[in-house]
């Protein structure tokens, strides 16, 4: 079993099995810096349950998600965002085991921005057209709020 933070695991995902999942401390509020567990449950003894890894029950942690989901979520948020910082995908991750969906687009501006992007667009309205720019990406024009 390896034990390291959410962040590495976010930052990482291609350097685990899709078999593997993630487990957290039970009932603690996630960060970057949370301590997981990453490990193969089939391969893994069993705790009381039957069901949660011995070692994941012994350090008082819980399923989290699978990194093959991980790796879904990661993709469907590239999907619709350029870039994702590893606070944009564990925002995403947890809206994933929250609600058994991924993050629709009409929740991406709830996502964290930098605070200088933050106070400049407060002052802007985005406006998304239905076209691609020639790199694939979706095209935005910001125009001063009205």
């Amino acid at each position: 079993m390896m034990q390291i933070t959410l962040r590495e695991v976010l930052l990482r995902l291609d350097k685990f099995s899709w078999k593997d999942w993630g487990y957290v401390p039970v009932s603690t509020s996630l960060s970057l810096e949370t301590e997981c567990a990453v490990l193969d449950s089939d391969q893994a003894e069993l705790g009381a349950d039957d069901f949660t890894p011995l070692e994941a029950e012994r350090l008082g942690m819980e399923e989290f998600l699978s990194v093959q989901d991980l790796k879904s979520i990661k993709d469907n948020l590239l999907s619709m965002k350029t870039e994702a910082s590893p606070s944009d995908l564990l925002s995403a991750s947890v809206y994933y085991f929250e609600h058994d969906a991924f993050l629709p687009e009409s929740e991406l501006n709830k996502l964290k921005m930098p605070r200088a992007l933050g106070l400049i667009f407060q002052h802007f309205r985005v406006v998304r057209l239905s076209q691609s720019i020639p790199d694939g990406r979706k095209q935005h024009i910001v125009t001063p709020a009205s």
